[in-house]
């Protein structure tokens, strides 16, 4: 395998040289560069990344931390990510909600392994570990967190609105008795659907709203099959000890096709007895459902990853965070009727 050494003596150049083109460095002529890149070229010469990212003080590379990386609903953000990745490696892991796992990959970044790092939906949880990555200068960009740390970018979904407009959507069509099904609410974005039902509600004359919230553990990993057996069960249990809602607006799909089930089960149709609209447009084919999508609010994941990327690599090139909010759109596909 060729060497800096080989490129330089064939190149008739120092190995300083060399290291200055390979480096991006000034003052390497026009002469001096074409003899290095035909020697390059001949030796087929590959840099050893490791050592250039230890000079240049660069990895050249951008961290995403997630919760679960089999989660097909997030393919739409990797895509956005990974086409506004330009020349930078991009490298996922996947961190639940265990407290010491998601410890263990903030400190690995922050220890040279990446330039940056993108989060998405952290929960309070993180708070102190996303400070001592901030304190320390290393950009962050956070993704669906309100988290109060001013040194961190952040690329917000306006959840509250978007929770509104959902309920304001139910109202418009005749609906009063709403229930709203809650998610994780230590996640910033759940509790701004559920503040948007709310004030939706509040707003609106004769409804009578309700919240469920479906069990989940504190610790450890919460799987999509748990959202959706958790939503089930919840919504069994509501309908043992209330009369059905008008309608139901779910903070997630999944959520959504749980409860679906349940009233299944209970002899209620939807939409033809209770209206549902979820949040994010999943599909319930996994849950071994054969129902059609719902009415929901849909999440512009695919931008949502460009931005993050875009503005990582901005704060790699000493730009101050900044803050960004895109706009969710609802798609009606049926599952939400005028009241009769």
């Amino acid at each position: 395998m060729a060497t800096i050494k080989d490129v330089a003596a064939r190149a008739g150049v120092s190995v300083s040289l060399v290291s200055h083109y390979l480096n991006g460095r000034k003052g390497v002529g026009p002469e001096s560069r074409r003899r290095i890149e035909e020697a390059i070229e001949a030796l087929h010469y590959r840099p050893n990344e490791l050592a250039r990212s230890l000079v240049r003080q660069r990895t050249n590379t951008i961290g995403v931390m997630v919760s679960h990386l089999s989660n097909p609903f997030l393919f739409g953000l990797f895509d956005g990510i990974e086409s506004g990745a330009a020349d930078y490696n991009i490298v996922y892991c996947s961190a639940s909600i265990e407290a010491q796992k998601r410890k263990r990959y903030f400190e690995f970044f922050l220890h040279g392994r990446a330039d940056a790092l993108i989060v998405y939906g952290s929960g309070t949880a993180d708070e102190e570990l996303i400070h001592d990555l901030t304190r320390s200068g290393f950009p962050v960009v956070l993704i669906e967190s309100k988290m109060p740390d001013n040194a961190a970018g952040r690329i917000l979904i306006d959840s509250f609105a978007a929770g509104k407009e959902a309920t304001e959507y139910l109202l418009s069509l005749g609906h009063r008795e709403l229930l709203f099904i809650s998610g994780m609410e230590q996640i910033s974005a759940v509790r701004d659907r559920r503040m948007g039902f709310e004030t939706a509600c509040a707003a609106a004359e004769g409804v009578r709203p309700h919240i469920l919230r479906p069990e989940y553990p504190d610790k450890g990993q919460v799987s999509r099959q748990m959202l959706f057996e958790g939503a089930y069960h919840a919504m069994q249990r509501y309908l043992r000890e209330n009369t059905a809602p008008h309608a139901i607006f779910s903070s997630g799909d999944i959520l959504a096709y749980g409860a679906v089930q349940a009233l299944r089960e209970n002899g209620l149709r939807v939409p033809e007895d209770v209206s549902v609209i979820g949040f994010d447009d999943e599909p319930g084919y996994e849950f071994g459902m054969a129902f059609p999508r719902l009415t929901t609010m849909r999440q512009p994941l695919s931008l949502i990853g460009q931005l993050a990327v875009k503005a990582a690599i901005a704060q790699i090139g000493g730009e101050q965070p900044r803050e960004t909010v895109v706009s969710t759109e609802l798609i009606d596909r049926g599952t939400c009727i005028q009241r009769m």
